[in-house]
C-alpha cells in the first residue's frame, strides 16, 4: 500500500511539473509605449520629418533612480527596431510569436520599449537591498529643426507590460497622433 501511495505521489508530481506554468517570461520587467502617427488626411506616416521621443517629465530628482539616473528621452522607432531587434535580436522569435495578429504591426506604428529601471524610478532604500518603485511620468514630443513640440501626455495605462503574465499583446493599443 505504501509503494502504491509513493508511486501515485510521484506520478502526480510529474503531471504537475509537465503542466505547470513558468514563473518567468523573456519580457519580465519590460514595458512598451506604441504610437500611431497619421497625417492630417488620415494616412499613416511612414517617414518622419523630425524625430518623436518619449520624454520623462515631473521627476525632480532623477539622480536618485538606480540604473536610469538621468531624465529619460527615448526616440520612438519601428516595431522591427524597437521590439524585435531589442537586445541584439535575442527577443526576435519570442516577440514575433507574441505580436502575431496585433494591430500595431501596420504602417505608421512606432514604439519605445522600456526596461524596468526606465519604467519605474528604482530608489535604493537605505541600509537594505530593497528598492522603492516610483512610476515615471512621460509625454510624447516631436523634435523638428531644433524645436521641441509636445504632442501628448502618456497615462500609466498606455504603458503596457510585455510580460505574457499580464495578458495577450493584442491588448496593447496605440496612442493615435495626427501630425500637421
Amino acid at each position: 500500500m505504501r509503494r502504491k501511495n509513493l508511486f501515485l505521489a510521484a506520478l502526480l508530481l510529474l503531471w504537475f511539473s509537465i503542466y505547470a506554468n513558468a514563473q518567468h517570461c523573456p519580457f519580465d520587467g519590460s514595458h512598451i509605449v506604441v504610437i500611431k502617427l497619421m497625417n492630417n488626411r488620415g494616412k499613416p506616416i511612414s517617414k518622419l520629418n523630425g524625430s518623436v521621443y518619449l520624454k520623462e517629465i515631473n521627476n525632480a530628482n532623477p539622480q536618485k533612480c538606480s540604473y536610469a539616473d538621468k531624465p529619460l528621452s527615448i526616440r520612438f522607432g519601428t516595431i522591427q527596431n524597437s521590439l524585435y531587434n531589442k537586445y541584439e535580436g535575442s527577443w526576435q522569435s519570442w516577440a514575433k510569436q507574441q505580436s502575431e495578429g496585433c494591430s500595431f504591426l501596420g504602417a505608421g506604428y512606432y514604439a519605445v520599449v522600456l526596461n524596468q529601471a526606465q519604467n519605474d524610478c528604482m530608489i535604493l532604500q537605505e541600509n537594505t537591498n530593497d528598492y522603492q518603485y516610483v512610476s515615471r511620468e512621460f509625454e510624447i514630443v516631436l523634435k523638428q529643426n531644433g524645436i521641441e513640440k509636445k504632442l501628448a501626455p502618456v497615462s500609466n495605462h498606455e504603458v503596457y507590460s510585455l510580460c505574457t503574465g499580464s495578458g495577450s499583446w493584442q491588448r496593447i493599443n496605440a496612442i493615435e497622433l495626427t501630425l500637421k
